[in-house]
């Protein structure tokens, strides 16, 4: 399909949007179109916001809390990129996963001790709901930064997070107040 990789387990998609079905474009047929591929994601991108923001919802996990965008839409997951719209992303970035094509949840990076917290539960919470599904797209946790997602390595055993951030990630986190 014609699209581009976002980071690890999410690849974004040019789509075509018919009345009664969604279809991938594949790279050959967007190739011949002559335009690059970053423009036509773009394109793509102001197409889903035209229709609005999604309504939000404040999700308290415990410890930590969490903003929910959910959607019957296929282009949920495209508000990512107006993140800074439903939640107030300071420079440490936030967390967010994916795990549907309906859902995305994400947590602004404000504190040492409840980004941890927020680490955990939306792990565990990406897993079960990938699982669930419908429509997985990915149980991974992400950090959003900048506009930018890098994957968050973890494992789950049992309600158990063993997490394997990048080194850069690590020291944003130990910057931010407890």
């Amino acid at each position: 399909l014609a699209g581009r990789v976002v980071a690890p387990g999410l690849y974004e998609a040019l789509v075509a949007d018919q009345p009664n079905t969604v279809h991938g474009i594949p790279a050959e047929v967007a190739d011949a179109w002559g335009e690059p591929i970053d423009d036509l994601l773009a394109l793509g991108r102001a197409q889903v916001i035209d229709d609005g923001l999604l309504e939000r919802q404040h999700l308290d996990l415990g410890a930590a809390s969490a903003t929910l965008l959910e959607d019957v839409s296929p282009y949920t997951t495209g508000h990512l990129a107006w993140l800074g719209s439903y939640i107030d992303v300071t420079a440490a970035g936030a967390l967010v996963v994916v795990p549907t094509r309906n859902v995305v949840l994400a947590h602004p990076m404000l504190s040492r001790q409840e980004s941890l917290a927020a680490a955990h539960a939306l792990l565990l919470n990406a897993d079960r709901l990938y699982d669930q599904g419908p429509a997985g797209i990915s149980p991974h946790l992400y950090w959003w930064r900048g506009g930018e997602l890098t994957i968050l390595p973890g494992s789950l055993d049992g309600d158990r997070v063993e997490m394997r951030p990048p080194l850069e990630f690590v020291q944003v986190l130990e910057q931010l107040p407890d």
